[in-house]
C-alpha cells in the first residue's frame, strides 16, 4: 500500500510510530449539538497525520469543533469528500487504535492519525486548513462543499488465502522489475534534495500505484488509493499465515519500507469498513 506504505499488502502499510491521544471528554453541550462560539473564543490546532504514509496536515479550528469538523476542514482543502465517506481518525493508545466518534468535542487532542483516504493535496500549497465559527453552528457543518468524481468499480473476485498470496506474488515481481527498481533508486538519489519529506512520500506513492494500479483490478479491486485500502482490509484474514507473512516482509525490503506485522491487523480491521 504506500505503503499506502505505509501490509496486509505490503507497499501499503508503513510504521504506526506516531499519533495518538484520547479526545477529550465531551463537554455539556445545548440542544442543538453545538456550543455557541463567541468571536474572543480560543481556537485550536491538530495535526492530522496519515497513518500509513505520514503525509501531515495542520488543522486550525474553534474551540468548540468536533471531529466531523475536523474532517470537513481536511476535506475542504484536499477537495474531496473521501474523509467523510471512508476516511477515519484513529488515536493510537498502547499501541490499541480506537476511532474518534464524528460527535465527539476535539478538545484538548493535539494529533490524529487519519485511516483509509488519499491526504495528497491538489496543488503544491502548503498543507493547512481552517474553519471559522460560522463553519460550525450548525449539524450541516461535517458537509464539505466539495464534489468528487465518481470511480469506476470493478469486478468481482472471490478473495480467499490463494487469492491473497498470489496477490502477493504478483506485488513482488512487479516491484523487483528494473525499471521500477530504477525509478525507485533516482527517487531516493533526489530524497534529501526535495522541497520536504511529504513531497518525497507523496512521489513515492505515486511511483508505488504504477505497480499496483497493474496488478490490484486482476485481484476485483481498483487501481487507485482507494483500491489500496480495500485491498488492504481484505488481506485481514491471512496476516498470520506464514507465506503472506513472508510475502510481505519481502516487499516491503524490496520497496525500503519498514512495516511490523504488529500493526497490521488495526491497518487491516480499519479498512475493512472501507466500502
Amino acid at each position: 500500500y504506500d505503503g499506502a506504505r505505509r501490509p496486509p499488502c505490503p507497499a501499503a502499510l508503513a510504521r504506526l510510530d506516531r499519533g495518538g491521544h484520547r479526545a477529550a471528554q465531551d463537554a455539556a453541550m445545548p440542544t442543538n449539538g453545538v456550543k455557541a462560539a463567541s468571536k474572543d473564543a480560543p481556537r485550536i490546532e491538530v495535526v492530522v497525520r496519515h497513518a500509513t504514509n505520514g503525509l501531515e496536515m495542520k488543522v486550525s479550528l474553534p474551540g468548540n469543533a468536533k471531529f466531523k469538523h475536523l474532517k470537513t476542514a481536511v476535506a475542504r482543502r484536499l477537495e474531496s469528500d473521501e474523509i467523510l465517506t471512508r476516511g477515519q481518525l484513529i488515536n493510537n493508545v498502547g499501541g490499541i487504535y480506537n476511532a474518534y466518534k464524528d460527535n465527539s468535542r476535539v478538545g484538548d487532542v493535539k494529533e490524529v492519525l487519519a485511516l483509509c483516504v488519499d491526504m495528497e493535496p491538489p496543488d503544491d500549497g502548503p498543507m493547512e486548513a481552517s474553519l471559522e465559527d460560522d463553519d460550525i453552528t450548525d449539524d450541516e457543518a461535517a458537509q464539505a462543499t466539495v464534489s468528487t468524481a465518481a470511480t469506476a468499480s470493478s469486478k468481482s473476485v472471490a478473495f480467499n488465502r490463494d487469492t491473497a498470496v498470489e496477490l502477493q506474488r504478483d506485488l513482488l515481481e512487479g516491484f523487483r522489475g528494473r525499471e521500477f527498481q530504477d525509478h525507485l533508486a533516482a527517487l531516493e538519489a533526489k530524497r534529501a534534495s526535495m522541497p520536504s519529506e511529504a513531497h518525497f512520500v507523496k512521489q513515492r506513492q505515486e511511483l508505488f500505484l504504477t505497480v499496483q494500479k497493474v496488478v490490484l483490478p486482476k485481484y476485483g479491486f481498483e487501481g487507485s488509493p482507494p483500491g489500496v485500502y480495500k485491498m488492504m482490509g481484505a488481506m485481514g484474514p491471512f496476516i498470520n499465515d506464514p507465506e503472506f507473512v513472508k510475502l510481505a516482509t519481502d516487499i516491503n525490503r524490496v520497496i525500503g519500507l519498514e512495516s511490523p506485522q504488529e500493526t497490521w491487523a488495526a491497518l487491516s480491521k480499519s479498512c475493512r469498513k472501507v466500502e
